[in-house]
């Protein structure tokens, strides 16, 4: 215990320095912007501006079936979104839709990432056939043009290059890079580990102008009888609700089961770290979870500093449980790693050696990536929000204040620097950080879809409702509301 205290302690001091130096732009704080899955490349579901309890929306606005894809919002204050039926939208910050791009590659299920220059990335995917499934990438300009495509390894009826994960986007010295963790893209060897008796899961690394200029194994699947991949039933859950949308049957609810068997288990998206130091330049970190045979957690250097840069392998973590699904890792400013499994346990790990300093249950599954502001943890499980200590302690809250009010959600936390908002079947939910002040609109239903927060204070949130999906923004100035 003394050493996990002793490690809590190191890393956070690291980390404090590191965000301080990435948080400053000619000496002024910038809150940066929710450009990718889960606020930025650490996926730490936070943005340093102060906002209000989401209550009246502004305008809301029909951008056709969204299922997990998320929206984040570029620089210009533009607002991005994938659908159910393979277009990226780009959405005015007055409401009006600026323009949309069709892929006819497949379903979009995961939230795009933006670049500093305004260029987005996507991921869509499709069925071949039968639990059978292939993803391809695409660079997307601000104006919906098209600039890039890579379609990922497509071998044979088994070994077909598909992921569900979000892409995530660093920027350096050295230009734009775009990490993705693909499943079946690589088939097994005679060199290979003979863990796994077909395809090879790999952490693409792509360029701005598409090439790929590394990749790495981070794991493995196993075949299931009748072809495809043992994750393919999860995929299937999600087919099922997408060819329910254009009926306009699509609903949400406990009465049809818990949200992560409607509409599926995303497979988990990197966490990005910039841990540049004097003693240590140019090697960000990046943390990427497999979950296909239970959890694989490994971590990378991504090595700027040599000539072509490349992944160095410098850890890996192999979780002991039989279980199959995790979240998303993500990396906090004071130096956590923290990631959920679908039995409720919460594990916190030191990014650095992949040490793990801490296990905490909440009692039902977690598929919602953790959010912090470096303190207290905030957790989306089920039918709760959970928040913990940096040492994995439950904090001390008003336990009635994080029930859903009946409601589930799958969706990860939102948090600014004064709310928390998490979308739930029952309404958009706002928390002060002492619960004292608390906002639902009930009107906005969803679970499914993960909230963003403008630079500027406005919270955006999908919701479903007749067979379709909405986006939605909330002033970032409005009256408090405590029911």
């Amino acid at each position: 215990m003394n050493q996990n205290r002793y490690q809590i302690i190191r890393i956070i001091l690291f980390f404090c320095f590191a965000a301080l130096l990435s948080a400053c732009d000619n000496g002024n704080v910038s809150p940066g912007t929710w450009s990718q899955f889960h606020a930025d490349n650490r996926s730490q579901g936070f943005i340093a501006v102060n906002s209000s309890p989401a209550i009246t929306p502004l305008w809301k606005r029909d951008v056709g079936p969204v299922a997990h894809s998320s929206p984040v919002v570029a620089m210009d204050g533009s607002i991005l979104l994938g659908t159910a039926e393979g277009r990226l939208v780009i959405v005015n910050p007055n409401g009006t839709i600026k323009c949309a791009v069709d892929l006819s590659t497949g379903v979009i299920l995961s939230t795009p990432a933006i670049a500093s220059n305004g260029n987005s990335y996507i991921v869509s995917i499709r069925e071949v056939d039968s639990d059978s499934y292939l993803s391809t990438l695409h660079s997307i300009t601000p104006e919906c043009e098209p600039r890039w495509s890579y379609t990922f390894p497509d071998v044979n009826e088994i070994i077909r290059g598909h992921t569900s994960a979000s892409p995530k986007v660093m920027e350096s010295s050295r230009g734009i890079h775009v990490f993705l963790p693909v499943r079946f893209s690589r088939q097994r060897d005679g060199a290979d580990n003979d863990d796994y008796e077909d395809g090879l899961n790999e952490l693409f690394v792509f360029n701005d102008r598409g090439s790929v200029i590394d990749r790495r194994t981070i794991g493995g699947c196993l075949r299931v009888t009748g072809g495809g991949s043992d994750i393919s039933g999860l995929l299937s859950d999600i087919w099922d609700i997408i060819s329910d949308f254009p009926k306009g049957t699509a609903v949400i609810g406990d009465a049809f089961g818990p949200l992560y068997e409607q509409f599926g288990w995303l497979d988990p998206t990197p966490a990005l770290v910039d841990l540049s130091t004097i003693a240590q330049p140019e090697r960000p970190l990046i943390i990427v979870a497999d979950n296909c045979l239970g959890l694989r957690m490994t971590g990378f250097h991504w090595r700027l500093d040599l000539a072509a840069p490349q992944l160095n392998r410098i850890w890996t973590y192999d979780d002991d449980s039989d279980k199959n699904y995790f979240s998303s890792p993500a990396v906090f400013s004071n130096g956590l790693l923290v990631i959920a499994r679908e039995d409720g346990v919460i594990q916190g790990f030191d990014p650095e050696t992949g040490a793990k300093l801490w296990s905490q249950n909440v009692g039902e599954a977690v598929m919602a990536t953790p959010a912090s502001i470096g303190r207290q943890i905030f957790l989306n499980s089920l039918h709760r929000l959970h928040v913990l200590e940096s040492n994995g302690a439950f904090a001390d809250v008003p336990i009635v204040s994080t029930y859903l009010g009946g409601g589930q959600t799958i969706a990860s936390p939102a948090v600014s620097a004064n709310y928390v908002y998490y979308s739930t079947t029952t309404g958009l939910r706002t928390r002060s950080f002492d619960f004292f002040t608390r906002a639902n609109d009930s009107d906005a239903i969803g679970g499914v879809s993960s909230p963003a927060i403008s630079p500027d204070g406005i919270v955006y949130n999908v919701i479903i409702e007749n067979g379709t999906s909405y986006l939605m923004a909330y002033p970032a100035r409005a009256q408090p509301q405590v029911p």
